[in-house]
């Protein structure tokens, strides 16, 4: 099975580093802090949560309580 991943545009203050050890790894320069998650898909991820949250919940749009 091949996966095919799309290039995606990282936002500003973001970068990308290869490590021989770690691997990939994302770098926000703005917040000092790094992580192994993209941050675009991180967001679509939490997007995602909140969104399946409240649909359980019975929230619509922004009502969120």
């Amino acid at each position: 099975m091949f996966l095919i991943f799309k290039l995606v545009e990282l936002p500003y203050g973001w970068e990308k580093i290869s490590d021989p050890v770690y691997g990939f790894y994302y770098i926000d320069h703005i917040n000092q802090r790094t992580q192994f998650e993209n941050p675009v898909v991180e967001a679509k991820r939490k997007k995602q949560l909140v969104l399946q949250r409240d649909s359980q919940r019975g929230v619509h749009g922004d009502q969120r309580p």
